[in-house]
């Protein structure tokens, strides 16, 4: 068996990887709408839009307050697949609430 080239975060492997990357490959729309509002209706979290110029920046922030070594943070961005498929959902979602409060 090949060794796996890439690095992962602690606590992180391939086949945890894998198992995100196919949650989502198999979740509906509906369902990634679903778990985009309950995101939303989170009262320990605060959305905010940032300018996607400021995204890099606001992450180091919070990074930088949480103490989580930069090198760390970055190999967190790498989940890649799963990741973009996440953000498109937020993206549609964001857009069915703006639509729904109006």
């Amino acid at each position: 068996m090949k060794r796996d080239p890439n690095k992962y975060p602690k606590g992180w492997n391939r086949e945890r990887v894998q198992a995100i990357i196919a949650r989502y490959d198999n979740q509906t729309e509906d369902e990634a709408v679903a778990e985009d509002e309950a995101a939303w209706e989170n009262s320990r979290v605060t959305m905010i839009p940032v300018p996607s110029e400021l995204a890099a920046d606001v992450r180091a922030f919070i990074a930088a307050r949480r103490g989580t070594p930069r090198k760390r943070q970055a190999g967190l961005a790498g989940v890649g697949a799963a990741r973009r498929k996440t953000q498109r959902a937020g993206r549609k979602a964001s857009r069915s609430v703006k639509k729904a409060r109006r």
